[in-house]
């Protein structure tokens, strides 16, 4: 999964990563991991500031996609709402102090726990 992660974070085209959306709330994003883990998402792409744009992904839940598609609950147009209230950036000034204070892992940070773990 981290290396699936790193893959993303350190893409050009972060978007190809995204498997599919979930019924009922496109903000929701799944990234698919070998054939049986998904990771719950969501990848807002192109974040001005300054001189830099910022591709961000909010990580929400790791499944082990254990269950028959006719099991998957349906998200409502309340639960997408609030998915895209907690994924806007437009009240934030600054997006390094944002990342910092959220504490963000960046592609290099995710790279390094990779190292650690197999070595």
């Amino acid at each position: 999964m981290l290396k699936r992660l790193h893959e993303l974070l350190d893409s050009s085209t972060p978007q190809h990563y995204i498997y599919e959306t979930v019924e009922g709330c496109d903000e929701l994003q799944v990234i698919r991991v070998g054939g049986d883990q998904r990771i719950f998402c969501r990848l807002v792409m192109g974040i001005p500031h300054g001189d830099k744009h910022y591709n961000v992904l909010f990580v929400f839940y790791v499944d082990p996609h254990q269950y028959r598609p006719d099991q998957l609950a349906r998200f409502d147009e309340a639960a997408e709402q609030r998915l895209d209230e907690i994924t806007s950036f437009d009240a934030v000034d600054d997006v390094d102090d944002y990342l910092e204070g959220m504490d963000a892992f960046r592609a290099k940070e995710i790279e390094d726990r990779i190292d650690r773990l197999e070595s």
